[in-house]
């Protein structure tokens, strides 16, 4: 089962997929009570998606956890909430991009698959939604180098953003929201 993209995004670059969700088989005879699934999480072929990966990480956090923004220089990172629900918020840091500090809003998590492609420059952070905690799952283009990661000056008006704001109660349904900074 392959699947398109169904959100190109507002900002250049970023592509946002439904993972392929494939249904697990019952074989005669097995007992089940309910199947499972297998999620492609990263596919060399998808597109819009970097065709290399070098490492893959998790991270999990607990309901109202903030993960601020931060950005890479040259690594792309592809993000996938497994577990709870969070708003991922994407800020285009790109100067010479066409969407320079425009935002994406995107709900996202169990029951509401999302892969996010994020390229280099693009700011990315996260809020924990739900009771569940989050479990974040990311590939990236490159292994970990704290020199190619840089964070923004929360206290610079062209790049703030109010993460209270994001309530705790948000309507996980609503995919995607954008806005021009």
């Amino acid at each position: 089962m392959r699947s398109a993209p169904i959100h190109a995004g507002d900002i250049a670059g970023v592509v946002v997929t439904a993972p392929a969700i494939h249904i697990d088989k019952v074989d005669v005879g097995e007992v089940s009570l309910k199947p499972g699934l297998l999620f492609e999480h990263w596919r060399h072929d998808r597109p819009g998606m970097p065709s290399e990966i070098k490492q893959i990480t998790i991270t999990l956090a607990h309901k109202g956890a903030v993960k601020n923004f931060h950005y890479h220089g040259i690594q792309w990172d592809i993000w996938c909430v497994q577990t709870g629900t969070a708003k991922v918020v994407l800020r285009d840091l790109r100067e010479d991009s066409p969407t320079f500090l425009a935002t994406m809003e995107i709900y996202c998590g169990l029951r509401n698959w999302k892969l996010i492609a994020i390229p280099p420059g693009v700011a990315h952070g996260y809020k924990v939604l739900s009771n569940e905690p989050c479990m974040l799952a990311y590939a990236t283009t490159e292994t970990y180098n704290p020199s190619d990661e840089g964070r923004y000056d929360p206290d610079d008006p062209r790049m703030a953003y109010d993460w209270n704001a994001v309530g705790v109660d948000a309507d996980p349904a609503e995919t995607i929201i954008s806005r021009e900074v």
